[in-house]
């Protein structure tokens, strides 16, 4: 990857930094950890490559300039969470959040909703003027999460496959307002 690595945005209590090839393995035991999400969605655990891809895979037309996969760590820099996201995709100004998932002894205590807020005023200073992302139609805490973070249900798309098992997907957007520049 070619992004350099360290903070794009804060977290309080938190070291959030882009990742890079050399942390495969600690994003690869957080994918292990939160195996709910991936049984919930391809009907197994995480493959043994399954951080690399997240790492490395991106669409059709877009470099891996656009794609940043963002950990979340403790202070003592132990990964807890991961936000994938693909700049410019699926258009100009729209940002496509490909997952936002946390370590399930992480969960419930606010990191979502804080790392969803920095997010967005970042990608808001990025240029960003929409975040769109898709959920199964059966994940519905993510629907709730995503409802309560201010995202609507624009689209089904029925009949898409992850790995055993076919799912509804529930494609939500929402518009950002521009957020100034902090001054330095």
């Amino acid at each position: 990857m070619t992004h350099s690595h360290g903070t794009l945005f804060k977290v309080p209590g938190c070291h959030v930094d882009h990742l890079q090839l050399e942390d495969t393995a600690a994003l690869q035991s957080l994918l292990e950890k939160s195996s709910d999400y991936s049984q919930l969605v391809t009907g197994s655990p995480p493959g043994l490559s399954a951080a690399y891809s997240l790492l490395t895979d991106y669409p059709e037309g877009k470099t891996p300039n656009d794609k940043f996969v963002i950990g979340i760590s403790t202070e003592l820099k132990y990964l807890i969470g991961v936000l994938d996201v693909i700049r410019d995709y699926p258009a100009q100004h729209e940002w496509w959040l490909g997952l936002l998932l946390f370590d399930p002894k992480y969960r419930g205590q606010g990191l979502g909703r804080q790392a969803y807020r920095a997010f967005e005023q970042w990608v808001s200073q990025q240029g960003a003027q929409r975040v769109c992302l898709g959920i199964v139609e059966q994940n519905q805490r993510a629907h709730q999460f995503w409802q309560t973070m201010g995202f609507e249900a624009v689209e089904k798309r029925h009949a898409s496959r992850f790995g055993n098992v076919e799912h509804v997907v529930i494609v939500m957007e929402r518009t950002l307002t521009r957020q100034a520049t902090p001054s330095p």
